[in-house]
């Protein structure tokens, strides 16, 4: 009776290893990817960066506006042929970002739907930047107090405003399409205004301007 117990015992320890260790469906995937830049005017083929900054960041903040990433510090850097890997990626959708350490960057979506497997991201072109130039019209008395953030979705870039700056200029946006996002806060309750469609050119400055209790 007593070894059936002890036996029964250990096979409940077992099970609850087993439980634990694979409760979150593995260890995670590893994600393979190469880096080329496309910053220049005359860019030889399989041009690679060397040592650039991977980030890897999660995009629910797509639908609540949080803070969209964790940390300013890099996930890995690329080799000498400009290979990286990313080790224990959990499943989700993220976004990559790939700098060439000159303020240049681009970002790929990516979604992991499963674990312990290898996710190839293919090879990311590094885009000269673009700027964006934004005003905030709004017909509220200037001692109206209210907040508000500009995010460019798909990438890590955002700025901060309020009612005593209605205008922002900021850049190292990569070149491409996105919604560009007003999230505005005042007397305590949040509203958001999506720009869809808002194209970025290589060295250039995008302006735009947005209505807000106008």
């Amino acid at each position: 009776m007593k070894k059936l117990l002890l036996l029964l015992l250990a096979l409940l320890f077992l099970i609850s290893c087993f439980s634990s260790g694979t409760a979150d469906g593995g260890s995670g995937s590893e994600i393979v990817g190469n880096v080329e830049d496309d910053s220049t005017t005359v860019r030889a083929l399989g041009w690679p960066v060397v040592n650039g900054k991977i980030f890897i960041f999660s995009i629910t903040y797509e639908a609540n506006t949080s803070m969209p990433y964790a940390s300013y510090e890099p996930h890995a850097h690329t080799d000498s042929s400009g290979n990286f890997k990313l080790d224990s990626v959990k499943i989700g959708t993220y976004f990559i970002e790939a700098n060439n350490n000159k303020g240049e960057a681009v970002t790929k979506k990516i979604t992991i739907s499963t674990n312990d497997d290898r996710y190839n991201a293919g090879t990311l072109l590094v885009k000269k930047v673009s700027s964006l130039a934004c005003t905030v019209n709004t017909a509220l008395p200037i001692n109206e107090s209210f907040t508000y953030t500009v995010y460019i979705l798909g990438t890590r870039i955002y700025s901060k405003g309020d009612n005593t700056k209605l205008t922002l200029t900021f850049g190292d946006i990569p070149y491409g399409t996105y919604t560009v996002r007003f999230k505005f806060n005042y007397k305590g309750q949040d509203y958001i205004i999506d720009k869809p469609n808002v194209t970025f050119l290589p060295a250039l400055v995008q302006s735009l301007s947005v209505d807000f209790f106008n």
